[in-house]
């Protein structure tokens, strides 16, 4: 079996503490069809030719996942395969990025939408901030990176630190949920749909922007993604939690360093259903 990765990080990583995933659409296992290494432990790649899904089992646990992303998403010693090699030079290009992101999906949303809208993975804040200038009233955001959340205090944000899913919002709901580059990295769709799912109402708009896989599978960010999606897999994925997709964008496309391989990345526009 082809061995697409090999990357070291300063965690602690062994056999033990590794966890094997079913595809989160159908529940059957996947198809073995490469292998990659974190810190000499084997790692693979499935595949659902059913649901066009690839996702990575086994995979590390959440404590790897987390140690992960609270110390080195920002400063990565492979930007290709996970997070962010500079902050201050990713934080300025994100301040035009959030523009463009709100351009693209305003026009499908409507202006009941812009009563509320909850940024999962806001990093600094300036989606938020833009989306003030775009409109939108109530404002607030998650994150799980200690630093950004501190930057987001400083701005006046509304932040809520910590994973998501486990995040109590007091029964609180969302005209618009927004999450731009985070729902590849979840390591439980299900949970993360359900509760996305708890915090909006019937008509209320839920709005992800992640990568597009291509064929023969993924490349790139192997380490950080552990599902790659297709627009056949997010649109069902969407469907199995009762929101109906109006829209799928091409939204950029990004090159490694090296120019050989790229990550197109997709909006998805989702409105919720009524309760069936």
């Amino acid at each position: 079996m082809k061995n697409i990765l090999d990357v070291r990080f300063p965690e602690e990583l062994n056999s033990q503490n590794l966890v094997r995933v079913n595809c989160p659409i159908c529940r059957e296992n996947g198809q073995s069809h490469y292998s990659m290494k974190i810190n000499d432990i084997n790692l693979g790649l499935q595949y659902c030719d059913r649901d066009d899904l690839w996702w990575v089992s086994p995979r590390p646990n959440k404590d790897f996942y987390s140690a992960l992303y609270t110390k080195y998403f920002y400063n990565s010693p492979c930007p290709n395969q996970f997070g962010y090699a500079n902050y201050e030079e990713d934080g300025e290009r994100r301040s035009q990025k959030a523009i463009k992101n709100i351009e693209d999906f305003v026009p499908f949303v409507s202006d009941l939408a812009k009563e509320s809208l909850l940024e999962i993975g806001c990093a600094t804040g300036e989606l938020l901030i833009e989306a003030a200038k775009f409109g939108w009233k109530e404002l607030c955001g998650v994150e799980i990176d200690p630093k950004c959340c501190e930057t987001c205090r400083d701005k006046k944000i509304n932040i809520y630190e910590g994973f998501f899913e486990d995040i109590n919002f007091n029964n609180k709901k969302f005209k618009s949920i927004f999450a731009d580059n985070v729902f590849e990295h979840v390591l439980n769709p299900d949970l993360f749909m359900e509760k996305c799912s708890s915090l909006q109402d019937e008509g209320d708009f839920l709005i992800y922007r992640l990568p597009e896989t291509e064929q023969p599978g993924p490349r790139l960010k192997l380490v950080d993604h552990t599902y790659h999606y297709t627009r056949k897999s997010i649109k069902r994925i969407f469907e199995k939690y009762n929101y109906a997709v109006k829209e799928i964008l091409y939204t950029g496309t990004y090159t490694s360093d090296d120019g050989e391989n790229r990550i197109i990345n997709m909006t998805v526009i989702g409105v919720k259903n009524g309760n069936n």
